[in-house]
């Protein structure tokens, strides 16, 4: 099936990409020769490695791409079940948990820019080496961010071990997906006994610089929102 979107960001057309690929994998089949029941054993099987959000996510692009290819009887069956929950936000004891339950350098660098710099997924996924300056400093899209010395440390021990790399995270030679930067930390949190999402991080240290009386702009600026 030739892949046309039109219209949408090109975060989103990878990500809608990325769904067509898991389809064929997990279904064996096209999107042209999918039913119902392809439909069905996608999404739980995703349901088994995701957070509801990023099911949700996939299932509206399997919709788009269903109806391009004519199959609007499986498109109008799909049921999207995803309700909105509130930001989760971590307790101090449950930081504690998933720092000791810290076991690799990779589950390190994650917890470490998701929690101390509120990185989210997709942003983990892009960093390249060249953004990172060493002087406890990265950038991240249009700001900079310092880097607590201990994530230094790991960063460069990172790149010692895994050579000649372009991006920071590579699978293959090319750079993650930001499911793949989730789903290190989903192995981390189970470990640790915590059900939390990975961006509940980024959540944890917006709301703490919030209790620290920081001002809007610092957040603003920290968060990179606009």
């Amino acid at each position: 099936m030739e892949i046309i979107i039109k219209g949408k960001s090109k975060n989103t057309v990878k990500n809608y990409k990325s769904t067509l690929r898991k389809f064929v994998r997990i279904t064996g089949k096209e999107i042209e020769e999918a039913n119902i029941e392809d439909v069905n054993k996608f999404l739980e099987k995703l349901k088994e490695e995701m957070e509801s959000s990023s099911v949700a996510r996939h299932a509206y692009a399997l919709k788009y791409f269903l109806r391009m290819a004519g199959k609007y009887d499986a498109a109008n069956k799909m049921e999207i079940d995803y309700v909105q929950k509130l930001p989760r936000v971590l307790s101090t004891k449950e930081i504690e948990r998933l720092i000791k339950a810290i076991e690799s350098l990779e589950e390190h660098i994650v917890f470490g820019l998701g929690y101390f710099l509120g990185m989210k997924a997709s942003e983990i996924a892009d960093i390249k080496i060249n953004d990172i300056d060493f002087r406890h400093r990265i950038r991240v899209r249009k700001r900079l961010l310092q880097i607590p010395s201990h994530v230094i440390e790991s960063l460069k021990m990172w790149i010692e071990e895994n050579g000649s790399i372009i991006h920071l995270f590579e699978e293959n030679g090319r750079k993650v997906l930001p499911e793949h930067i989730s789903s290190i930390f989903r192995k981390l949190a189970k470990r640790a006994g915590v059900n939390a999402p990975f961006h509940s991080l980024r959540n944890t240290r917006i709301y703490e610089m919030i209790k620290e009386g920081k001002s809007a702009k610092e957040i603003m600026k920290f968060a990179g929102f606009k």
